[in-house]
């Protein structure tokens, strides 16, 4: 068999082939269709020296790995499985089923542990994952062939790729454009009347935000967010630096803001484009600085809160292509979000906050995720919603690492106890950029999913990108979040790992049901037993090798829909 050996030891087989040894299923069948990933390995890292390197995905014109689809699951005991790992895998796809409980792993060193998920438990219902359509996204994407092109944006957008259903679109330049502009450039412009919108609009957004559209057969939700108002309307004269809006929430400056705001609307929507949502203000507390390098505007939670009161929302209201568009408050890093809260949906004796629909947040400060679920308890009836979140934004390791396991457990971690935490979705930031993280105005250069490689006319698929297709893929809108608790296991003991392995389960609008689970252990891989309410007397049986993140998809004992 060519250096290929197999043995059957306790239910599990063991694949030695080159030196390396696998532990497997016995239950399990493997699905050989499908463009396999094209690999390639890049240097390692020396700007991290805690890099964990595996590599990229290439992908041209020709030819670019595929996501086996899921298809029409097996009722009763198949379970469908897509793995990844730093070792060898992108969304391999294979099958195992749920079993009579009597049978086991056997005897072995292995640690093991079990999942138990509970659909009597249910939470809050899922919107979608996606990222943000920047001018440095649409400059990248335009850098590559028409036919590169489409199969890029196959790959966030299509049924061959990872089925992305949320866009972010700046309203007017970002830092992640190569110049400051805003649409009303022309001081004391009340009626908007110079309003047009940038050359960047037509060249790198509305194009790609159509196709994508049409990719996603219309599945695609868009909210906006504007970085700063014109400079004349801030009280520092420019777009650049922290700085409030001139007078007062119902004075002039404000209600022009406000037509502002919707004219961008009304612009794309003559375009066929229609918003979902917007966020008043991205990162309102850079505002606080006035000598911030980019653009940037100050707000605070009440006056977010009284300005989409008094002025947004009314006018919005008048706008056919405006109307319906959700606001959303903060917009901003997730250790401000308790307090951000409380001042905004608490002492509202004039409800104010009925203007609100929901709070959005960052990833840039680690940690603070209960805080979610307490933001939650004070107005279930507001959504939470993850906005952006990068890698590579620290100041040490501002440049894309290709290949790096590392960010992607990273983004793992963040999406899984977003989701834990009542956020009903999750926005990454560019969906792509080159290799060196841009272009970016200021130098803030960070990490993408896809990086484009246009000398040669190819683009990278990074870690990034598959931990993100390990929710976007197989968590349809709609889906509602369920219970999913594992064995008690002293991790720290095990692996010196406080919590190596996390996991979040769902169950679609079909009755299906999906498990998100990942291991970041660079050391141990773990025996998983699936147990679950429906399928009372049986269990599934997985291996978890080391550094990686599977998704599980089955109906269990009862017919879809149940």
């Amino acid at each position: 068999m060519n250096r290929i050996l197999w043995f059957i030891i306790d239910g599990i087989a063991i694949l030695i082939t080159g030196g390396i040894i696998a532990f497997l299923s016995v239950y399990y069948s493997q699905s050989t269709n499908g463009i396999e990933c094209n690999k390639r390995y890049f240097t390692p890292s020396s700007i991290d020296a805690n890099a964990l390197d595996s590599f990229v995905c290439v992908c041209t014109a020709d030819s670019c790995d595929s996501v086996i689809p899921v298809g029409n699951l097996e009722e009763g005991d198949s379970i469908a499985v897509y793995q990844s790992s730093k070792e060898a895998d992108r969304m391999r796809k294979f099958d195992i089923r749920f079993v009579k409980d009597q049978q086991n792993w056997g005897n072995n060193k292995i640690p093991s542990l079990s999942i138990s998920i509970d659909g009597s438990q249910q939470f809050q219902t899922i919107f979608g994952f996606g990222g943000a359509f920047t001018d440095a996204a649409g400059i990248n994407i335009n850098s590559l062939s028409d036919a590169a092109q489409e199969v890029l944006m196959e790959q966030y957008f299509g049924d061959k790729g990872i089925n992305y259903t949320i866009g972010r679109v700046p309203i007017a330049s970002s830092d992640f454009s190569t110049r400051v502009y805003s649409y009303l450039d022309r001081d004391g412009d009340f009626e908007c009347e110079s309003f047009t919108l940038a050359p960047e609009d037509f060249s790198y957004k509305i194009p790609y935000i159509l196709k994508a559209s049409k990719l996603s057969k219309g599945r695609l939700k868009l909210f906006a967010s504007p970085w700063s108002a014109p400079g004349w309307m801030k009280t520092n004269g420019q777009m650049k630096g922290g700085a409030p809006l001139k007078g007062e929430v119902n004075g002039k400056y404000y209600k022009t803001y406000s037509k502002y705001l919707i004219r961008f609307f009304e612009e794309y929507w003559k375009h066929g484009i229609t918003f979902w949502a917007m966020t008043i203000q991205n990162e309102p507390s850079n505002g606080l600085k006035s000598n911030f390098r980019y653009q940037s505007t100050n707000w605070s939670s009440l006056g977010e809160r009284s300005f989409a009161a008094k002025v947004l929302k009314p006018d919005m209201q008048q706008s056919t292509a405006a109307k319906d568009v959700k606001i959303i408050s903060l917009d901003d890093n997730r250790d401000l979000v308790l307090q951000w809260a409380k001042d905004l949906y608490t002492n509202d004796t004039a409800k104010e906050s009925d203007s609100i629909d929901g709070i959005g947040i960052h990833w840039y400060e680690p940690g603070f995720y209960e805080d979610l679920s307490k933001v939650h308890d004070i107005r279930p009836d507001k959504f939470i919603l993850a906005t952006e979140a990068c890698a590579g934004f620290m100041p040490a390791d501002h440049i894309p690492l290709l290949g790096d396991w590392r960010r992607g457990e990273q983004y793992g971690h963040d999406i899984i106890n977003d989701l834990r935490n009542w956020a009903i979705g999750w926005t990454d930031w560019n969906l792509v950029l080159d290799q060196e993280g841009g272009p970016n105005w200021v130098l803030n250069d960070v990490d993408a999913p896809i990086i484009v490689n246009r000398a040669d006319d190819e683009f990278y698929k990074q870690p990034l990108f598959y931990f993100l297709g390990h929710f976007s893929k197989f968590i349809p809108r709609g889906s509602i979040r369920i219970a999913s608790e594992s064995s008690d296991i002293n991790w720290a003991d095990l692996t010196g790992n406080p919590n190596p392995v996390e996991h979040v389960a769902f169950q679609a609008p079909d009755g299906s049901r999906i498990l998100v689970v990942m291991n970041a252990d660079s050391k141990n891989a773990f025996r998983v037993t699936l147990k679950d309410n429906r399928n009372e007397g049986k269990i599934g049986q997985l291996m978890l090798p080391s550094n990686s993140i599977t998704t599980l998809l089955y109906t269990g004992a009862y017919p879809k829909g149940t």
